[in-house]
């Protein structure tokens, strides 16, 4: 009888544990000699990988080494040091760790009754988040799992707060250098494409207050009612950050809900001239 509740003996776990790691550490270490791009047309990846799934258990280090000649190798590198195309993360080691002991815990996060210290150590990161970016006190919010996820929790937020039910006469705004996760956001939550505006921004890339109020100042004349501004704190395309407060102002006299998406820049504000841009967060 096996007592191991995983059906997996320590040492076994060790010995896979650390073959897996010392692959990770070869490619990491290798990063900077090979290409940052290798690719690949679809005919030509179907014939690596194509397979029927397998009848029986495969051999872990036949399952790794496909892996690392077949699909890691046909991946854009973004830890390379020439790698400037868009904008994920950099890896680093201690954080691709935690990333491990996250998947190993398989943590249930659900309520504090199941999991009070990592509950606790989120809202004590929030704290954090909130004291470097300026952000009040009672200020609340939990973490997602990147910016699209974000954006479509806070207009989600924004509509359960602002409003309840779906209703077709609430318009979002956004502007031409938004995420393309606020179009989708929109689409997900029910919004018709004639509910989003698009609006365009100055030489700058910034959004212009003026075209904000024109369009705001419209939809409450033909009896729609403006209900959500998407801000960008560091645009994804050239790093625009809005004229926040004076969004913040118009969205106040009209009764509409900011949301400021600074996935991107919103830590500049650790440094004095991301600061002065992110007056008004």
């Amino acid at each position: 009888m096996n007592d191991d509740p995983l059906g997996i003996d320590p040492e076994t776990m060790r010995r896979l544990g650390y073959r897996t790691v010392d692959m990770m550490v070869d490619r990491l270490s290798a990063v900077a000699e090979g290409p940052v791009i290798r690719r690949a047309g679809r005919t030509e990846m179907e014939e690596l990988l194509s397979e029927p799934p397998p009848e029986e258990a495969q051999d872990y280090e036949e399952i790794l080494g496909k892996l690392g000649s077949d699909v890691l190798p046909f991946a854009s590198v973004t830890g390379h040091p020439r790698y400037f195309a868009f904008i994920p993360g950099c890896p680093t080691w201690p954080a691709s760790l935690g990333d491990l002991i996250a998947s190993v815990s398989n943590i249930e996060n659900s309520s504090w009754l199941e999991s009070a210290g990592p509950s606790q150590l989120e809202l004590v990161v929030l704290d954090w988040f909130k004291a470097w970016i300026g952000y009040p006190a009672e200020a609340e919010g939990v973490l997602v799992s990147g910016g699209s996820a974000a954006n479509m929790t806070a207009l989600a937020c924004a509509r359960e707060a602002m409003l309840g039910a779906m209703s077709e006469q609430v318009v979002a705004y956004v502007s031409d250098q938004a995420h393309s996760s606020m179009a989708r956001a929109a689409r997900v939550l029910g919004f018709k494409p004639e509910q989003v505006r698009v609006l365009p921004t100055d030489e700058r890339f910034r959004r212009r207050p003026d075209a904000l109020m024109d369009a705001m100042d419209a939809d409450l004349r033909a009896g729609r009612r403006p209900l959500f501004l998407g801000a960008s704190a560091g645009s994804t395309h050239t790093g625009a950050v809005d004229p926040l407060p004076e969004l913040a102002e118009i969205c106040r006299e009209r009764g509409a809900w900011l949301h400021v998406d600074s996935a991107y820049g919103g830590f500049a504000a650790l440094t004095g001239r991301g600061k002065r841009l992110l007056a008004g967060i």
